[in-house]
């Protein structure tokens, strides 16, 4: 989950940077085929809340918990002292970023640019570790170019070729 959170961070980055910075929300993001995008119906923000949409999106994702309740960035206003959120510890590493973005005062957070570099390093680094935590097997039950009866029962009979 922790690679997926990162690709999510980048690839949206990423798009904004391509055409415009977004205000999004979770329903906002869409998978199409192997990256993430965003729906067409998001609406153009200044870069600086673009940037705190998307981390509060993402803080929503992993944890299920709207950042700052229902009034959002709003409370943060009106509470300066708040404390900002830390994510789960297996998805620790993002918090350090999370903050960045999440930062009550805008012209403190980081850019889109910034974002994208920092998000792409940290899926790098992420996809390295989840890398080294599976294990690795002599035995490929699943390796389809063998005439491999373990495949062929995982599949409708009508899929197999």
């Amino acid at each position: 989950m922790e690679s997926t959170l990162w690709k999510i961070l980048f690839q949206m980055a990423d798009f904004m940077l391509e055409s415009q910075p977004m205000a999004i929300n979770p329903d906002d993001i869409l998978i199409e085929r192997d990256r993430f995008v965003i729906k067409d119906n998001a609406l153009p923000a200044s870069e600086p809340d673009a940037v705190w949409k998307l981390a509060a999106s993402i803080c929503y994702i992993s944890s299920g918990h709207i950042v700052f309740g229902q009034n959002g960035k709003e409370y943060q206003k009106s509470h300066p002292n708040v404390k900002l959120p830390v994510l789960q510890k297996e998805h620790s590493a993002l918090t350090p970023l999370i903050h960045k973005c999440l930062d009550a005062d805008e012209t403190k957070r980081i850019s889109l640019q910034q974002l994208s570099q920092l998000a792409k390093t940290g899926l790098d680094d992420a996809l390295k570790r989840e890398r080294i935590r599976q294990p690795a097997s002599d035995d490929d039950t699943l390796n389809h170019n063998e005439n491999n009866s373990d495949y062929d029962s995982a599949w409708p009979e009508e899929m197999i070729g």
